[in-house]
């Protein structure tokens, strides 16, 4: 087997003369990982760690200046493996998807050590935020390594109240980016304050919003989260799939989206996987004239009922959903008599172009 490269005589000597024997296992570090706003250092006896053990430390202590408002500050921060692998990834292969979620993630130092090295890199390619999913993990294994069962990390990662305060914190940093999509996903919250702080400073950009997961309907929170939306103007698809919303939240939502100071626009809307939404709620919500303007709309795993199906039949050809292009119905209760009165009547629909209603009475025998 041919090994291209110097001989090892050679190579040992070549770092023998760059670098001492103290500053060898630093500088490896260094070359290995991307350069980053806060310094990384590599393990050492003195600090009580083992060789490859890269922990993160504020370049103040160096005689640096952070200047992105760093949160790193006094003994160093260890990151874990999934922070440490997106960090050397972002110089040579920008995000444009920026997930933060546990695992890999464990910690708010690991946020915003990802927050500060894309900042740091004067990136501009992130369009697409997602924070979460985070503590879920059905694995019990919070390390955010590809290790063994024998680790010794496997210690509690920071709580979801935590991660959103943290994401909160690093506003100055994400807000200027031309974000179009912004995404909280299955945070396990104790309180609405951060997710409320950081709906009102999302930029004008983000014409998608998923809010998929929070606890909305049983925490009575849907009505400060769509409060916070509603004072910048934008074109909004707005999902609010597996929130346990039921009638009554519908009856809260519509007023906010069609009042006569909303600056928001839908043209979207998922209430998927929210059974405890009816043929009521879909009366109230096809009511407003919010709904003149939804070219999307996703009902799927409602429990409509052939109630549901009568009442969308009446609502096909009129104003009331005169823009309405694409639906989705997966699961809703309707029978075979329903969804052919249904199919037949969209196909007068002014707009529509595709209707998903898979799942339902077509599965019974001699629906056809």
């Amino acid at each position: 087997m041919k090994i291209w490269g110097p001989p090892a005589s050679k190579r040992s000597a070549t770092v023998s003369e760059s670098v001492g024997d103290d500053q060898r296992s630093d500088a490896r570090a260094v070359a290995f990982d991307a350069p980053l706003l806060c310094m990384p250092v590599q393990g050492n006896a003195d600090r009580g760690s083992g060789p490859g053990d890269l922990r993160y430390k504020c370049m103040s202590h160096f005689g640096g200046n952070c200047s992105d408002a760093c949160r790193i500050t006094g003994p160093t921060t260890k990151l874990s493996d999934g922070a440490r692998r997106f960090i050397r990834r972002c110089a040579r292969d920008p995000p444009v998807d920026l997930s933060l979620e546990n695992p890999p993630l464990r910690s708010a130092a690991d946020i915003g050590a990802i927050f500060s090295e894309v900042s740091r890199l004067g990136l501009d390619s992130v369009r697409t935020l997602t924070v979460g999913p985070w503590g879920s993990s059905a694995l019990g294994h919070t390390c955010g390594s590809s290790c063994d069962n024998d680790c010794d990390m496997d210690e509690e990662c920071d709580d979801a109240d935590t991660i959103a305060s943290c994401v909160m914190s690093r506003v100055a940093t994400w807000s200027p980016w031309h974000l179009r999509s912004f995404s909280v996903t299955d945070l396990r919250l104790g309180n609405v304050t951060d997710l409320v702080r950081l709906l009102r400073s999302l930029p004008g950009t983000v014409h998608t919003i998923r809010l998929i997961g929070l606890g909305l309907g049983p925490n009575g929170w849907i009505e400060q989260c769509l409060s916070a939306l509603k004072s910048t103007p934008r074109q909004l698809l707005l999902d609010l799939a597996r929130n346990g919303l039921q009638d009554k939240d519908v009856e809260i939502l519509t007023p906010l989206i069609s009042a006569a100071d909303s600056m928001l626009t839908l043209t979207g809307l998922s209430l998927s996987c929210n059974p405890g939404v009816t043929n009521i709620g879909l009366t109230l919500l096809l009511s407003v004239s919010a709904s003149a303007s939804l070219i999307t709309c996703d009902l799927s795993e409602c429990s409509l009922g052939v109630e549901g199906a009568h009442v969308l039949l009446d609502r096909l050809k009129s104003p009331a959903l005169a823009s309405l292009q694409e639906l989705s119905l997966y699961r809703v209760g309707f029978d075979a008599e329903s969804i052919c009165r249904l199919v037949e009547g969209a196909a007068h629909a002014p707009a529509l172009r595709a209707i998903n209603v898979t799942a339902n009475g077509q599965h019974t025998v001699g629906w056809v």
